[in-house]
């Protein structure tokens, strides 16, 4: 879990931006009202509005409740009144460098996101977006749609997770995945989101009369692993559908082949340890390395990790040496 001087100092952190957020766009008085209209597009059916923030709020894990300790991270999502210019992007993040001047600053236009990062090594992470009916009018002078319809996601899955999630021992097991996320490599290529979403899936269970209920940590944590060790989050799989997604699609789809690949091998192995009573190894109450990659004895029983099946094939071009040295094929009629 997160440490407690940790979690204050990242709130610190989220609490200054906001309070910077909180002064910006505060000029729209009757001339930038004439201003904004005078810019407007004629042949617009409505006056577009004074831009202006709507809402600040902390996604991801850290709004979730499922950071570990020694992460320094946490993401923030700005919604604007209307879809935000390219240059106006710009102007944001040097005025926000400006006001806070004892934090290092750098924006990136291909995230639609400014990164805020304290002398203490402290990172937050703001993407920009507004609301999904404003961002279907956005032109080639804003942000790009798709980045701000995926900022937009983040919004809904923070509020999913709070709305359904409410069992503390889900953000217990989501934990406990997220830190063999970082500690086994094979963990790597799963989102948090992903991670959060087979932390509710594997903790939730229902009886013969569809009535909910939550399985015990051990219990649910075995059973995550059985799910990704089957082939859960591998090509062709049904997975975990995204509730966030409007096409439905499944979370696992944004994984690569040799990704899914790793996770499936990574559970494998880590279920056979953890089977044969090598718990305080995969919880890394022992020295757990080389967990993965080599062969383990524990109780007099060996234990051999898993190795991947995925082939990654590059297309070969031909030899042009080779081809100019072959003889010319004489077509006749």
């Amino acid at each position: 879990m997160l440490a407690e001087d940790d979690q204050q100092a990242m709130s610190k952190v989220y609490e200054e931006i906001t309070e910077v957020l909180g002064s910006f766009y505060t000029e729209n008085d009757e001339a930038k009202k004439e201003e904004v209209k005078t810019e407007a597009d004629a042949d617009s059916p409505a006056e577009q509005e004074p831009q202006a923030i709507d809402d600040i709020r902390t996604v991801g894990a850290f709004a979730n409740e499922t950071l570990i300790d020694g992460v320094k991270e946490l993401e923030i999502l700005i919604t604007m009144r209307n879809p935000m210019k390219i240059d106006e992007f710009g102007e944001f993040s040097d005025k926000l460098a400006s006001a806070l001047a004892t934090y290092t600053i750098t924006s990136s236009e291909e995230a639609a996101s400014i990164r805020v990062e304290s002398l203490t090594g402290f990172r937050a992470n703001c993407f920009i977006t507004c609301s999904g009916n404003k961002i279907k009018t956005s032109a080639e002078e804003h942000l790009q749609k798709r980045l701000m319809y995926k900022n937009f996601d983040m919004g809904k899955r923070a509020k999913w997770f709070a709305d359904n999630c409410v069992d503390p021992n889900i953000r217990l097991l989501a934990r406990i995945l997220s830190d063999f996320k970082v500690r086994f490599n094979g963990f790597l290529g799963m989102s948090q989101w992903a991670v959060e979403l087979l932390a509710h899936y594997s903790m939730s269970t229902f009886d013969e009369a569809g009535n909910p209920s939550i399985l015990p940590v051990p219990s649910a944590l075995k059973r995550s692993l059985m799910l990704l060790s089957s082939g859960f989050f591998l090509p062709g799989s049904a997975g975990i559908r995204d509730p966030a997604e409007r096409d439905g699609r499944s979370v696992h789809n944004s994984f690569s082949k040799l990704e899914m690949d790793n996770i499936c091998c990574a559970a494998q192995s880590l279920l056979r340890i953890l089977m044969q009573g090598g718990g305080r190894k995969v919880f890394g109450l022992e020295d757990s390395t080389g967990l993965l990659e080599e062969m383990q004895v524990i109780n007099d029983v060996v234990v051999q990790p898993s190795v991947q099946c995925y082939v990654h094939n590059e297309e070969t071009t031909p030899d042009p040496v080779a081809a100019e040295g072959a003889a010319p094929v004489k077509m006749e009629a």
